[in-house]
């Protein structure tokens, strides 16, 4: 049974994590969202592919976000800054936000990881 829950956990990790990116309430979860798919995953020493794994959906995001936005800056700038753009940007530094609350995380449960591995105390 708790494998289950660890193979489901490790499969929807980055539909879950990019579903937390809701305005408002996504702000304040991203952390708690990362330390309860950081258990269900059962992740020990949190490595890079782990990462890598949770923000997948949100690197895409970002980078789709970044082709938009770039070439459409002009154009928008010469209009005045409209409701879409700032809802575009809204969303790229929420995603960022995302994308380094996991990164966080993951390097202080490695660096946890690494101390008990050498003899630490939790």
């Amino acid at each position: 049974m708790t494998e289950t829950v660890r193979y489901v956990a490790r499969t929807a990790a980055s539909i879950l994590y990019a579903a937390g990116l809701v305005p408002v309430i996504g702000g304040f979860v991203f952390g708690l969202l990362d330390l309860v798919l950081v258990w269900l995953e059962r992740l020990r020493a949190p490595t890079l592919s782990g990462h890598l794994r949770h923000c997948a959906i949100l690197y895409v995001l970002l980078g789709t976000l970044v082709v938009i936005l770039i070439p459409t800056y002009e154009n928008w700038a010469a209009h005045g800054v409209s409701l879409g753009y700032g809802l575009a940007m809204t969303a790229f530094f929420a995603v960022g936000y995302a994308i380094s609350m996991d990164a966080t995380i993951l390097a202080l449960q490695r660096r946890r990881f690494d101390h008990i591995s050498l003899g630490g105390v939790t």
